[in-house]
């Protein structure tokens, strides 16, 4: 499994999860607010 923190603007967005081929993204609700 991998894992990826996801930038946007220069603000956290949220993590990118990698697990058998499987992609799932949970973003950070607070920076999507903003």
């Amino acid at each position: 499994m991998k894992q990826a923190e996801i930038y946007r603007k220069g603000l956290f967005a949220g993590i990118l999860t990698e697990d058998d081929g499987e992609y799932r993204f949970c973003y950070d609700e607070i920076a999507f607010v903003k």
